[in-house]
């Protein structure tokens, strides 16, 4: 995109592919960081409940179940956590590498 001309299709196809790409891991991010958000909230919905007017069994299951739910559920891809603020450093890395490569290009 930095050595096409503006306005022409090929600035069209690389701007579209560009986006599509975008969209496709701001989805992966944006709902990896709403499955972390949501199940910080699971051991405080279920501290929250009416637990211990429960039967000793079931108690002992959601105390067990609010310990293993302090350490929230983190989705990766690879050795990336998949969250906002990988996109952000996936971002600003990608305009690192174009503003390099367009330098290279001036010269």
């Amino acid at each position: 995109m930095v050595v096409v001309p503006p306005f022409s299709v090929e600035f069209f196809w690389d701007s579209s592919y560009f986006t599509c790409m975008f969209i496709q891991i701001f989805f992966y991010c944006w709902y990896g960081h709403n499955v972390t958000s949501k199940s910080q909230d699971i051991g405080r919905a279920v501290y929250m409940s009416n637990f211990y007017v429960s039967d000793l069994k079931t108690r002992k299951a959601l105390i067990i179940f609010m310990e293993r739910s302090k350490r929230p559920l983190i989705l990766r891809c690879g050795f990336f956590t998949v969250s906002l603020a990988t996109l952000t450093s996936i971002l600003r890395s990608s305009y690192s590498y174009m503003a390099m490569l367009q330098q290279l290009y001036k010269e």
